[in-house]
Formats: C-alpha cells, sequence, structure tokens
C-alpha cells in the first residue's frame, strides 16, 4: 500500500504537468508580430516588418505583457510619426477583397490624450489617382475606442465603438475587432462591448465605391500598420504585444481564448 501512494502522487504531477494549455486559433493566421526583440512574422505568410520614422536613442523593445513588447514614443505633435508596417502580401490583398478579418492585440497606454491609432489595415488603389481605403482601430476625441473604415477622399465612417473610459493608461487590456462585411464587432478582454452605432457600408463595398468614384482599380497594395495609420497623424503612445490578424472571423470562444492566453 505504502509503494502505491508515492506512485499515485507522481502520476498526478505528472497530469498536472502535461494539462494542455488553452489551444489558441491558428487556422486562417496571416501576420503575428510578437515583438520579442524584433519584428519577425511568425505566420506561415512571413511577411517582412519595419519600424518607420525609428528613434534610435530610444529603448524599443522592453517588458512586454508576454516576455517583450514594442514600446512606441509618439505624441500629439509627431505627424508621421512612429509605426509598424508590413510588406504587401497576396494574403493581406486577398483578406481586404474578401472583407472578412479578425485583428487582435494587446496594448498599454502611457498617456490618455486621443487620437492614437493601434493598428490598422491600408489598401492603396492604383490608377490615374491614386488612393487608398482603410480600416483601423484608434481612440476617438471623446476617448473611446473605434473601429473605423474610410477613403482617402471621403468622410470617416464610424463603426465600433467601446463605452467611454475603456483603458487605463499603465494597464494591459487584449481589444480585437471582427469584420464581416458591414458586421464588425469590437471586443475588449474577450467580451463585446457596445454594438456598432452607424450602419455603414460594407468596408468592402467602401473601397468599390472608392474605385468607382476615383477611377481606380481594386487594391493592388495591402498593409498592415501597428502603432499608427499610413500617412496619417495620431500614432500610439505605450506598448503593443502580441499582435494577430486572421482571414476569417473568429468565434467568441476564440477571442476569448486570445485575452486568456
Amino acid at each position: 500500500m505504502t509503494s502505491i501512494r508515492p506512485l499515485l502522487f507522481l502520476t498526478m504531477l505528472w497530469a498536472i504537468a502535461c494539462k494542455p494549455s488553452r489551444q489558441l486559433p491558428e487556422d486562417g493566421l496571416i501576420l503575428h508580430l510578437p515583438f520579442d526583440g524584433g519584428y519577425e512574422d511568425l505566420s506561415s505568410v512571413g511577411h517582412f516588418a519595419e519600424l518607420l520614422h525609428d528613434q534610435d536613442t530610444v529603448e524599443r523593445f522592453v517588458p512586454g505583457k508576454f516576455g517583450k513588447a514594442i514600446q512606441f514614443y509618439n505624441d500629439d505633435n509627431y505627424e508621421g510619426g512612429e509605426m509598424v508596417r508590413t510588406s504587401t502580401s497576396e494574403a493581406i490583398s486577398q483578406m481586404v477583397k474578401g472583407g472578412k478579418a479578425t485583428l487582435s492585440l494587446w496594448a498599454n497606454h502611457t498617456t490618455d490624450r486621443y487620437e492614437q491609432a493601434y493598428l490598422g489595415i491600408s489598401a492603396i488603389h492604383g490608377g490615374p489617382k491614386k488612393t487608398g481605403s482603410h480600416f483601423y482601430i484608434k481612440v476617438w476625441h471623446d476617448g473611446e475606442i473605434r473601429a473605423l473604415s474610410a477613403h482617402s477622399r471621403e468622410e470617416v465612417w464610424g463603426i465600433a465603438r467601446s463605452d467611454t473610459g475603456q483603458y487605463v493608461p499603465g494597464e494591459w487590456f487584449h481589444l480585437a475587432v471582427t469584420v464581416d462585411g458591414a458586421d464588425v464587432h469590437l471586443f475588449k478582454n474577450g467580451e463585446r462591448v457596445a454594438p456598432p452605432y452607424i450602419a455603414p457600408p460594407s468596408w468592402i463595398e467602401q473601397i468599390h465605391a472608392n474605385c468607382e468614384l476615383n477611377d481606380l482599380r481594386l487594391p493592388d497594395e495591402c498593409r498592415i500598420y501597428v502603432g499608427g495609420r499610413a500617412g496619417e497623424w495620431g500614432g500610439f503612445e505605450g506598448k503593443i504585444d502580441q499582435v494577430r490578424v486572421y482571414n476569417r472571423v473568429l468565434s467568441d470562444a476564440d477571442i476569448l481564448a486570445l485575452a486568456a492566453e
């Protein structure tokens, strides 16, 4: 009997040690930037990513939510500021044309100022009038976090927004947005926040409208930006970690798994 107890105890320890961790979604992952000391994309696509407008004298990779995170030092007077930009790819273009996506990241603000962009997808159109269509997540004028889409030559359409006061400087939180045509949902820490407050045209419908209005082709240059938006002011000020972009709409359970990793 006494010899059985140690064996039982060791078996229990082994079971605890081998207990599988929460499975994170991998299907449809086209970008994964963990920022663990560099800009490597761990997805199967393997985008090249680089930091624009780097300030060489600052510490770039700092303690993050998981390992290291990237630190952005933008402020409200720094136009065209620091942001990470990926290479173009067929994977991003097909996601934009298909109108389905999920964006996920961890963020930690160092300030509560407005007009801070977390993550964006920009689709640049060819043709005689080169312009762009954009979808991005940012802090709006009233402090709300919003998911937005816009043309370069048209008004901005608000799509989904949080309630005011959805973040506290110095605290990590998880953000995710799912896009399925005009059906866009914003998540904070794995939970859906307020539903869309405007019923805009879908992202892909706006792109087609922009093409028709300005005699453009469908997007031929599509990139993902972290910590800013292509050609825009209002870069992020703080830390961002574990950026993931999917070419499909994740389930609520998948979003919760990402927020609980």
